[in-house]
């Protein structure tokens, strides 16, 4: 015995109803409020998008008891970095450091070395994370530090190395909370002395210091030219 005619009608008309409505349904691509899909792009539409820089790290090592790295910032601005680094001896076993990681104000078009104490077993090698981040700068106004001299005496036996290093400070307000960093080279170019000290200064203040290297502070090679690259600190107040 089968079903009325006026029946299997309805059945169908609404079957063909309930299709037609979820087919419109998925070509539309519309989400029911609050699921998954939709709180995921609202969460990716407030996140900030990370800061980006052309800058790289073009040189590391480590001498004087401190790891180091050479970074050049590729733009006609400041940037501000972050500097990761990862020492390792000749077994690619990690090597124990007193500091890992440090943030480098990078000026416009410059190259700027960064070094970190590692304590008495120097890295075989140091590989480094480099990342932009978002920071102010303090002074932001115009300025530099002028008159930047490192200058080289002794000869590491009769007599130890040292470097006197000077600069002054050409901003307009007092700098403080700074880094610099003493680099010397030898005739090869490659980096046999490495240290960095905090500093601050006033306006046209000048600030000196004076790197004395005894034996116990072995420098492997010969030193023939110093740099001296004082920087300012990032604010992330």
């Amino acid at each position: 015995m089968g079903f009325p005619r006026s029946a299997l009608s309805l059945a169908v008309l609404a079957s063909t109803v309930l299709a037609a409505g979820c087919q419109s349904g998925g070509d539309t691509g519309t989400a029911a409020p609050g699921a998954p899909s939709e709180r995921s792009a609202e969460q990716t539409a407030g996140k900030p998008a990370e800061p980006t820089a052309d800058i790289e790290v073009v040189d590391t090592g480590a001498a004087t008891a401190r790891m180091f790295a050479v970074v050049r910032n590729n733009e006609s601005r400041v940037v501000v970095a972050r500097v990761k680094f990862h020492p390792v001896d000749a077994a690619g076993a990690p090597v124990k450091a007193m500091g890992e990681s440090t943030t480098v104000v990078l000026p416009p078009s410059s190259t700027m070395p960064v070094a970190m104490d590692v304590g008495k077993k120097l890295p075989t090698k140091v590989t480094v994370d480099l990342e932009p981040v978002d920071a102010k700068v303090k002074p932001a106004g115009d300025g530099d530090f002028t008159g930047k001299s490192a200058t080289l005496s002794g000869d590491g036996t009769m007599t130890d190395w040292r470097v006197k290093t000077s600069f002054t400070n050409g901003y307009a307000e007092a700098v403080d909370k700074n880094i610099a960093t003493l680099i010397c080279r030898d005739a090869a170019n490659k980096v046999v002395v490495a240290v960095t000290w905090g500093f601050s200064a006033a306006p046209g203040e000048t600030v000196t210091e004076d790197h004395d290297f005894p034996s116990f502070e072995e420098i492997k090679g010969t030193p023939t030219k110093c740099e001296v690259f004082p920087r300012l600190a990032a604010d992330f107040g």
